[in-house]
């Protein structure tokens, strides 16, 4: 039986494999940089790893408002109207906030 991912359990899933922590020389927990962490969803959400994220792949998982919302952003987000966002298309939604957290 297939079952549907809700967004917040797949951000839930791709944030905690993105985000693992790595250990420093002085065993100091260190973080991963939001930019890098927006390269490695993109990365994961790229299924057919064309470097560009089509509509489905944007709304993965998603359902009811939330799928709505992401698809209206996708609109929003791909700024050449070709039906896929390239990265940079893509990293403009994190951008605009600068430390946030990746969120499809």
């Amino acid at each position: 039986m297939i079952r549907r991912i809700t967004g917040i359990g797949l951000m839930a899933a791709l944030l905690a494999s993105v985000g693992s922590v790595a250990l420093a020389q002085d065993d100091k927990p260190k973080t991963p940089a939001p930019a890098d962490q927006t390269a490695e969803l993109f990365r994961k959400l790229d299924v057919n790893k064309d470097q560009q994220l089509s509509q489905e792949e944007f709304t993965v998982g998603l359902q009811g408002d939330m799928l709505e919302k992401a698809k209206a952003e996708f609109g929003t987000l791909d700024t050449n109207k070709n039906g896929g966002l390239t990265y940079i298309e893509y990293k403009a939604k994190f951008e605009k906030k600068e430390g946030a957290a990746p969120k499809p």
